[in-house]
C-alpha cells in the first residue's frame, strides 16, 4: 500500500522513497539549448518501467481543515492524462495545480476518488517501488546534492535501485548529453552550474531511472525568459520522442501555451481545457 507522511520542512526533500537534506546553489544567466533530438535508441543503459504510461483520475477530491475551516483544494476531479503529451495546468495561487500533482505523486491520499497507473490504483504500489520506478516530480527548487557533481547527481535513482555503478553512469551521461549539457560540466557541482543547466539536470536525474510519468511544479519559476521556454520544449520533447506523459503546473501563460493540452484548475474545479493545434518544439 502507498503510504506517506508528509514532512513540512524545507530542509528535507523526498526522493526515490528516501529522505535527504538539500541546500539549494542557484544562479541564472543565459544559456544556449542545444536543438538536438532526444535519441531514445541510444539510451538502452537502464529499460523504462513497463513502456508508455497514462494517469487516470476518477471523481478525485481532496479536502483538508484550515484553522478550523474546512477547505475543499480539489473538486470532483475525472481525466485521463494519455502518453505522448505535455500537459499545462494554469490557475491562480492556492486554485489546486500543485495539490493535484501531490495526489499524482502519491505525497497526499485523495479524500474521495481514485487515481490509477494505467490500469492499477496507485495506492496499490509501496511507496518506494512508485516513487523509483514509476513517476518523478520536478520542482522550482531544483533540490540537486550539493555534494554530489553532476554526474553523480544524474545517476543517483539507479545507483538507490542497485544498478552497477558504471552503467548508473552511462545512463547519466548520455541523459545529460541529450539534455543538451556538454561532457565538460559532468565532474563540477551543483554551485558551479546555471539556474538553466541545474534544472536539466534534475530533469536528467527524473528520466535516468526510466519512468515514463514526469510532474512538474512551476519548473520554470527561477529562470529568466530565454531558459523558462528552452526548459518547457524540453519537456515537449521528452513527451513526443520518449513517449512520457508530462504534466506540468504553471502561472507563466507564455511556458503553458507550449503544451499540447492547457488546462486550467481554478477554486478546485477543472475547466477551461484546450488544444494545442501546433505546438512549439
Amino acid at each position: 500500500m502507498l503510504h506517506w507522511s508528509r514532512n513540512d520542512s524545507h530542509s528535507q526533500q523526498h526522493f526515490g522513497g528516501f529522505s535527504y537534506s538539500v541546500t539549494s546553489c542557484i544562479s541564472i544567466w543565459r544559456i544556449d539549448i542545444s536543438t538536438t533530438r532526444l535519441n531514445q535508441a541510444s539510451i538502452k543503459t537502464h529499460q523504462p518501467q513497463g513502456g508508455v504510461k497514462m494517469i487516470r483520475l476518477k471523481n478525485v477530491s481532496y479536502a483538508y481543515t484550515n484553522k478550523k475551516e474546512r477547505v475543499e483544494a480539489l473538486k470532483d476531479i475525472s481525466y485521463i492524462f494519455e502518453s505522448g503529451k505535455l500537459y499545462s495546468i494554469m490557475g491562480p495561487s492556492g486554485s489546486g495545480k500543485s495539490t493535484l500533482l501531490s495526489l499524482i505523486m502519491g505525497f497526499d491520499k485523495p479524500t474521495t476518488g481514485e487515481i490509477f497507473l494505467d490500469k492499477k490504483n496507485i495506492v496499490d504500489y509501496s511507496a518506494q517501488e512508485y516513487r523509483a520506478t514509476q513517476v518523478a516530480m520536478i520542482f522550482q527548487q531544483y533540490n540537486l546534492l550539493p555534494y554530489l557533481t553532476v554526474q553523480e547527481n544524474a545517476a543517483y535513482p539507479l545507483l538507490l535501485q542497485h544498478i552497477p555503478m558504471k552503467q548508473a553512469y552511462q545512463s547519466a551521461s548520455l541523459h545529460l548529453k541529450t539534455l543538451g549539457l556538454e561532457e565538460k560540466l559532468f565532474k563540477r557541482l551543483p554551485s558551479m552550474l546555471s539556474g538553466g543547466e541545474q534544472q536539466r539536470v534534475a530533469i536528467a536525474r527524473a528520466v535516468c531511472s526510466g519512468v515514463k510519468v514526469l510532474l512538474a511544479d512551476e519548473p520554470t519559476g527561477n529562470l529568466d525568459y530565454t531558459n523558462a521556454q528552452n526548459i518547457a520544449r524540453i519537456f515537449l520533447k521528452l513527451a513526443h520522442e520518449q513517449q512520457c506523459t508530462v504534466i506540468m503546473a504553471t502561472h507563466d501563460s507564455e511556458i503553458a501555451c507550449i503544451a499540447d493540452v492547457q488546462l486550467r484548475i481554478r477554486d478546485g474545479i477543472l475547466s477551461d481545457i484546450t488544444q494545442s493545434s501546433n505546438p512549439a518544439i
